[in-house]
């Protein structure tokens, strides 16, 4: 797939990028801040949507490529990592050393630049991992099978894409119209997201290469798959490319995600007690709603079982 330089882009559009992006980063402000007396892990938390088990079918199309499916439950990314994310885990000390990648300075709130090998690492700091192609999929297109995380059609407002002409990079959860569902942000656009595996093995990816889903600011809009009316192989055209594992650009970036069970049961003790603990507990339980009560209740029910799950239940119960 060509990529466009950002060096070459006209004077118009970066003057566009200054004005525009100066509006996105104060909307977006706080995004990477904690309120005091709130720990990491429930900063980190409120930033995660609830993925039930469930499946997008495309009906009409081949195995395996008619249904994709998660058969855990998950807590995924709402917002793509971040450059403040690296900075926790690893100090303020960015890892621009790959002279392709030509990056500057950069807002906490912007996306992190990443080769696969980092973006790993930073996951595991995190207790999560990436996100299997399959996975990815099915979280951008949900259990409905649409064709954009938000629905049905493309939205020229709801994706940081080449149309939108900032010729960089937007804070993270800037664009609220291309939230899907489960409330994840960016999907598609602003950043590609390294996954791991792929989807078929149709089309293996050259040697030392991966896959990176969704498009980025580079890219036109296009959705998450195309189903081709006519063919022999009725297998759909996913928004991917394969690119060299130790590729850094303003362009690649990352999502985690990890095993609901096992990440709430790990993190739950360092949630906090207090008050405050307790409000936004029960707000995040809420947004993840009903699906997520029957989990969240076993946990809660377990010997020893930190308070917090039982403000999540709470919530979830609304």
């Amino acid at each position: 797939m060509a990529r466009s330089n950002p060096r070459s882009l006209e004077p118009a559009r970066r003057a566009t990028r200054s004005l525009v992006a100066l509006l996105l980063v104060v909307i977006s402000l706080g995004c990477e801040q904690t309120s005091s007396g709130v720990s990491r892990e429930l900063h980190e938390l409120e930033r995660l949507a609830f993925l039930p088990v469930g499946r997008a079918y495309f009906p009409g199309y081949r195995e395996p490529y008619d249904v994709f499916s998660i058969e855990r439950p998950l807590l995924v990314d709402r917002y793509e990592a971040t450059v403040g994310d690296w900075q926790h885990y690893f100090g303020p000390e960015l890892p621009w050393m790959d002279s392709r990648a030509q990056l500057e300075e950069e807002p906490e709130s912007w996306p992190v630049s990443l080769t696969l090998h980092e973006a790993q690492a930073l996951a595991e700091a995190r207790g999560m991992r990436l996100l299997l192609a399959r996975e990815w999929i099915y979280c951008a297109v949900g259990s409905r099978s649409h064709p954009f995380p938000w629905g049905q059609n493309a939205r020229s407002s709801a994706a940081n894409t080449l149309e939108l002409g900032l010729g960089g990079p937007a804070s993270v959860g800037t664009f609220e119209n291309g939230a899907n569902p489960y409330g994840c942000y960016d999907l598609l656009g602003n950043v590609w997201e390294w996954v791991e595996g792929q989807i078929s093995s149709w089309r293996s990816p050259p040697p030392n290469s991966a896959w990176a889903m969704g498009g980025s600011w580079l890219s036109h809009m296009r959705p998450v798959y195309a189903l081709p009316e006519a063919g022999p192989s009725r297998i759909p055209v996913f928004n991917q490319i394969a690119i060299d594992e130790l590729t850094r650009s303003r362009d690649i970036g990352v999502r985690h995600c990890a095993d609901a069970r096992e990440y709430l049961l790990a993190k739950s003790k360092s949630w906090g007690t207090n008050g405050e603990a307790e409000r936004r507990l029960i707000a995040i339980g809420e947004r993840f709603g009903e699906e997520a009560l029957e989990l969240i209740e076993e946990l809660s029910e377990l010997p020893d079982a930190a308070p917090g799950l039982g403000w999540l239940a709470e919530g979830a119960r609304r």
